[in-house]
């Protein structure tokens, strides 16, 4: 039996994961036996019992960190249980994501599991900072198979429509999940509807809009408060979570303009328009591997006050927008740029980045994956 492990709870992007590396893996190891597995339990806490667990398959997330056995709170069970562990393209999470970012020493524990997990499979990463960032540690059984949620199977078999150049009627932007980008979305927004004034535009939330157990009262404010500004510019509102189904409503739209990376990476894995601005290394990580238009969110400030990040990032939106945030007039001007040189080239930009998909699974994630049967049974 193959556990396929999801971390879906909220997020449209978790699903989004979970569903098409659920889908990668069935297609290819199609004669054996799966079953869905919660990647935030332990394995005895699973559906099924350990000792029919043939191979553990964990589809993506910005997983490697010091915390990785509180992530992956089933790792070290499966590794006392000798059940080899795939991660077929994980990612990391850094603030800032400049140069350098992933040069960051893992504790003990984490390094002994990453250490236990690669000498059976590499270890398949979703970008080059985290690969970067296990070679830092030593681990150097990797290898880049780029995210799952690269690859709608779909589309690649028959692939997909080129868009078409010079029309953009229908927008999705993304607004961010850190609220110190606040401000600098609600401009970025203004900038887009004036720019774009007879477009319909649909403001998705991919972790949803009001309170409940997996977002703050604080967090509920900020989303209405931007659901209100989104309103005056005559934008539709989108609570795009708790279901992989809410997807299904982009596929009426051209392009996408925001803060949230698997909607970046879902529009570009359907050969459209998407442009990016990075929250952290998450984003620049994707840019650099998939492609697509985009720039960092960030100031270059935020590396001379690095030091102040754990107080200032949640604690003040304004001080931390101040000290740590970029400038929305370049960010809007980076926007310009990308959107009119992709109209005008017949979205060249965005057939480099289908390009790499169509690369990355021929060359990487498809031999991985297939690589992966000896271990079933």
């Amino acid at each position: 039996m193959i556990l396929v492990m999801s971390r879906a709870m909220k997020n449209l992007g978790d699903y989004l994961i979970f569903e098409r590396g659920k889908a990668l893996v069935e297609n290819v190891l199609d004669d054996s036996g799966f079953e869905a597995g919660l990647a935030y339990k332990k394995l005895s806490e699973q559906r099924v019992k350990p000792n029919e667990v043939s191979l553990i398959i964990v589809p993506g997330g910005p997983g490697i960190s010091n915390n990785l056995q509180k992530t992956y709170p089933f790792i070290s069970e499966a590794i006392k249980n000798g059940v080899p562990i795939a991660f077929l393209g994980v990612g990391s999470n850094f603030f800032p994501g400049n140069s350098g970012c992933w040069k960051k020493a893992f504790k003990g524990e984490t390094l002994d599991l990453l250490g236990r997990i690669s000498k059976i499979l590499p270890i398949g990463v979703r970008d080059y900072i985290t690969y970067e960032s296990l070679h830092f540690n030593g681990i150097t059984n990797i290898q880049m198979n780029g995210c799952p949620a690269w690859y709608d199977l779909n589309i690649l078999k028959n692939g997909g429509e080129k868009s078409a150049s010079g029309v953009i009627e229908r927008i999705v932007f993304t607004p961010p999940a850190n609220p110190m980008y606040m401000y600098q979305a609600e401009e970025l927004l203004g900038h887009i509807r004036r720019k774009f004034p007879n477009s319909s535009i649909l403001v998705s939330f991919h972790r949803g809009i009001d309170k409940d157990s997996l977002t703050s009262p604080k967090e509920a404010d900020l989303n209405l408060w931007f659901s209100n500004r989104a309103e005056s510019l005559n934008c539709e509102i989108y609570d795009a979570s708790y279901s992989i189904e809410k997807i299904k409503k982009y596929d009426a739209y051209d392009l996408h303009v925001g803060y949230r990376v698997h909607a970046h990476v879902h529009f570009i894995s359907q050969r459209k328009p998407s442009f990016l601005v990075c929250e952290d290394s998450r984003g620049i990580g994707m840019l650099q591997s998939l492609g697509g238009g985009g720039v960092h969110g960030w100031s270059a400030k935020s590396l001379k006050h690095r030091r102040l990040l754990s107080l200032i990032r949640y604690k003040s939106y304004f001080l931390s927008t101040r000290l740590l945030v970029g400038s929305s007039e370049e960010i809007c001007d980076s926007f310009d740029l990308f959107v009119d040189s992709e109209m005008l080239s017949g979205f060249q930009i965005t057939e480099r980045a289908w390009n790499n998909i169509v690369f990355y699974y021929e060359n990487r994630m498809k031999p991985f994956i297939e690589d992966l049967r000896q271990f079933t049974k």
